[in-house]
């Protein structure tokens, strides 16, 4: 797998939680290096799908179906906002008030661009995103976002509204602003109903990546690192 680790978090018959390292695309990456590509010489001849979709920068928790009916029911769920998404973010600067939400509607800044943009509504579909402060030090913010919606970019888009971009964000924040060469949004924990019994639910956890220590020093939280 090169130096792209790809540690597997959950193992089940019809679906698994990767935690995917920063820097590897979910899939078209060049001669397979991505972690589609991956998944499907690890697990050869099944139905590799992944539910959702994480930017090559960020990493943690990737949903992937091993089945064509577990991505159906899964893609549903996702769909139907039955899942609870939670990632750890660090900004620059100290959001106000320290807990809120961000509504906009969002929309690629050029049409079939990569880069996406706050519209005026109805130029672009809604977002939305919850967020609470864990611990503001200095010019920077370790939060928790809890995306309502899975737009493109979303995440980045809405902190940089906000005039916080994600540290290490050089397409939407500023050049400089890094912390070990990476963004810093990990995506923390990944909730969903199980599609073989959709009464129980199950959460699954990324360990925390080890420049967040880097970037949040005075961060002393009782946390899983990696």
């Amino acid at each position: 797998m090169g130096n792209h680790r790809l540690i597997v978090l959950r193992l089940e018959r019809d679906w698994l939680v990767v935690d995917k390292p920063p820097g590897l695309a979910v899939h078209s990456a060049p001669g397979g290096n991505d972690v589609l590509g991956q998944l499907a010489r690890d697990f050869p001849g099944e139905a590799i799908a992944a539910v959702h979709r994480l930017d090559a920068a960020t990493s943690g928790c990737l949903l992937v179906a091993r089945t064509k009916p577990a991505f159906r029911i899964l893609s549903r769920a996702f769909s139907s906002r039955m899942v609870e998404k939670s990632y750890l973010a660090v900004v620059h600067g100290q959001p106000a008030p320290p807990v809120g939400e961000v509504f906009t509607h969002i929309a690629p800044e050029i049409p079939g661009g990569v880069r996406m943009v706050v519209v005026e509504p109805g130029a672009g579909p809604t977002a939305m995103t919850h967020y609470r402060t864990v611990l503001g030090a200095g010019d920077r913010t370790l939060l928790e976002a809890m995306p309502v919606t899975g737009r493109t970019h979303q995440l980045r888009v809405h902190f940089r509204h906000l005039g916080h971009p994600l540290v290490g964000d050089l397409g939407y924040g500023y050049a400089g602003s890094g912390v070990s060469g990476r963004l810093m949004l990990h995506a923390h924990r990944l909730g969903f109903p199980d599609p073989e019994n959709p009464a129980q639910w199950i959460e699954v956890v990324a360990p925390v990546p080890g420049e967040f220590r880097l970037a949040m020093p005075e961060w002393s939280g009782q946390v899983p690192w990696r």
